[in-house]
């Protein structure tokens, strides 16, 4: 507020007013990037295909990790090797490029997580026709 109150007498050329407060210094720190072998180290790390996946899109991305939990399939766009991320930062709705590779992996997790869910849907058929009687 008294930052506020300062500006506005020194605008309108009524310095004796202002008040001498100290400036507000800004933040001149770089950001930290890694460098290769800290991010074979960072990559090597995870040992399931889903944390790689996760890693990889916030780093390729630069998603947040908020908007990596909010992320949808229907949101992924595998022909244009797009991704829309719906109501990011400020009330944005970004497109996204998706590397070949990412795509390659969210393809490969996407068939194992199908495979999966069918397969447990195999070894419990009462399961598979509850599902079937609760959907139609």
């Amino acid at each position: 507020m008294l930052y506020s109150l300062r500006c506005c007498y020194r605008h309108i050329a009524q310095t004796k007013r202002a008040v001498n407060l100290p400036s507000l210094k800004k933040d001149t720190r770089l950001p930290v990037i890694l460098n290769q072998s800290e991010l074979k180290e960072l990559f090597a790390y995870p040992s399931l295909l889903k944390q790689c996946i996760v890693l990889s899109l916030i780093y390729s991305t630069g998603l947040c990790g908020q908007e990596v939990i909010n992320l949808k399939i229907s949101v992924i766009n595998f022909e244009c090797k797009t991704i829309h991320i719906r109501q990011s930062k400020y009330k944005k709705d970004p497109i996204e490029p998706l590397s070949d590779n990412i795509a390659v992996g969210l393809k490969k997790y996407l068939t194992l997580k199908n495979l999966m869910s069918s397969c447990s849907m195999a070894r419990n058929p009462m399961d598979a026709k509850a599902l079937k009687g609760s959907a139609g």
